[in-house]
């Protein structure tokens, strides 16, 4: 009998041993599948899964790389930029380039290493030039040189299509894609990859910077160092990029993990642009080159009324473009946000009239690009343009928008106060070219449109079809020089 009950207390205990085992990996698996990461839901943070036991955010691995589908926009953007760097076309960047740009580049070449940077034949920074005028030193020619140009406006390309896939929604994959296809395709974007021109290098800073500050994290010292030394860059390219000082020295002065001594030298580091452009500012007398300022004075006005309303018209247009995703992105669920912006339309389409901007404003062809020549075969009405009737209200209603759901969702502060500085300080500047505006609003837009996750295939048709017109328009503008792709080329003159 004492052995019957030792051998029934063994078992017992091998039981239990066995049901503790049991339930110990039961609940480790339940903590396993209780981490699991939630589906993306098409927020902005819809790259990143959140830990559902924790509420902890993290970023799987690899999300930042350049999977196929981005690879063959890069395909595409290069078969039909690449033969255009080796046609003789005639189109205004190949004006630019012959009568801005590389005289300039020359004429650095043969002073190196003392080059005469108070007066030169292009109304931009020199750095741009200065680097090129090196490589023209190292034995490289003018189709050599185009190729290094577009190499930099690839590497643009590249890091659009990074800063848009970090906000997008998982699913939206392929909408990072057509977006990133629109951009580069725009006329804009393409023309200056395909000659030389100092548009896409300061572009490509801008981009950079804001990839390194619109994060959910904040950056460390070095990276902000970073986004420092590419404001300077740019700004020595194109001096209209000033507009990142303010940008960086706000995010210095927000940034809550610094304390006070990293803010203060954040804050002064900050400065640096301005510092390096000091000297060609005192040495122009301004911001401009002393032969080039009179061509972009505001004449006594206090903005560029022409500009505003082609910004805000260009954002209309990009607007229905993207007009799925924005919606599903923007679409105020409130009652008093809606009515909001139908205020917004009833202000903006009392505003258009009073602006000092009427059919015929516009110089022929340096100003409005393709936009304006689109509009002019439209009737005017109080002598605007049907199609900028149509188009302003719509570009007003997704600025706001824009900015109610940066206030609500907490995100993309720093997108919006970079497109609202940007905006400034080209309204201060006398001439309103659309190659300034639009391919950084299609990346303003195109940020806030992949935070979608596309309902159905449908939703990209717009982008497509945007796309494949810019595809048209590129070969018979860069390949063909068509006259209609070329509007009003005839009439350009110096300036």
């Amino acid at each position: 009998m004492g052995l019957d009950r030792v051998r029934a207390a063994r078992a017992a205990g091998t039981r239990a041993k066995l049901t503790r085992a049991r339930s110990t990996a039961a609940s480790k698996l339940k903590a396993v599948d209780g981490n699991r990461l939630k589906p993306c839901s098409g927020r902005p943070s819809g790259l990143y899964g959140v830990l559902e036991s924790e509420g902890k955010t993290e970023i799987p691995a690899k999300t930042e790389g350049l999977k196929s589908p981005a690879w063959g926009v890069l395909a595409v953007f290069a078969a039909v930029a690449v033969p255009g760097v080796f046609i003789r076309g005639r189109f205004a960047d190949q004006w630019d380039e012959a009568t801005y740009h590389y005289p300039t580049i020359l004429k650095f070449a043969s002073t190196l290493p003392h080059p005469d940077l108070t007066r030169y034949q292009s109304g931009t920074g020199p750095l741009f030039h200065l680097i090129m005028a090196m490589l023209v030193r190292a034995g490289f020619g003018l189709l050599s040189l185009r190729l290094i140009n577009l190499g930099l406006s690839a590497t643009t390309l590249i890091l659009v299509m990074l800063y848009l896939k970090r906000h997008a929604a998982c699913a939206s994959g392929a909408s990072v894609c057509i977006v990133t296809l629109v951009f580069a395709l725009c006329p804009y974007l393409l023309g200056p990859s395909i000659r030389l021109a100092t548009d896409n290098l300061a572009l490509g800073c801008a981009v950079a910077i804001l990839y390194l500050l619109d994060d959910t994290r904040p950056a460390s010292a070095g990276v902000f160092l970073l986004a420092v030394v590419l404001a300077v860059i740019a700004v020595l390219t194109r001096q209209l990029y000033l507009w990142l000082v303010p940008l960086l020295l706000a995010y210095a002065a927000c940034n809550a993990a610094w304390n006070g001594i990293r803010k203060a030298i954040a804050i002064a580091a900050s400065l640096t642009p301005c510092l390096a452009i000091a000297p060609l500012f005192i040495a122009w007398h301004g911001l401009i080159p002393p032969d080039f300022a009179e061509r972009t004075s505001l004449n006594n006005r206090l903005f560029n009324e022409k500009a505003l309303i082609l910004v805000v018209c260009i954002s209309g247009l990009y607007a229905l473009v993207f007009a799925p995703q924005l919606t599903m992105v923007l679409r105020p669920l409130n009652r008093r946000a809606r009515l909001m912006l139908l205020g917004v339309v009833g202000l903006s389409l009392i505003c258009l009239p009073i602006l000092k901007a009427k059919a015929g404003d516009y110089i022929v062809p340096t100003e409005g690009g393709w936009l304006r020549a689109l509009a002019e075969r439209t009737p005017a009405f109080l002598g605007v343009w049907s199609l900028f009737w149509v188009l302003f209200p719509i570009g007003w209603v997704v600025i706001c928008a824009i900015g109610y759901h940066v206030l609500q969702t907490r995100t993309g502060y720093w997108l919006l106060a970079g497109f609202a500085l940007w905006l400034a300080f080209n309204l201060l500047q006398g001439r309103a070219m659309a190659k300034y505006y639009e391919p950084f609003e299609i990346i303003v837009l195109g940020r806030f449109a992949v935070e979608a996750s596309p309902s159905n295939p449908w939703s990209t048709a717009p982008a497509l079809c945007m796309a494949a017109a810019f595809v048209v328009i590129d070969i018979a503008r860069f390949w063909l020089s068509a006259p209609w792709a070329v509007p009003g080329l005839s009439q350009l003159a110096p300036g």
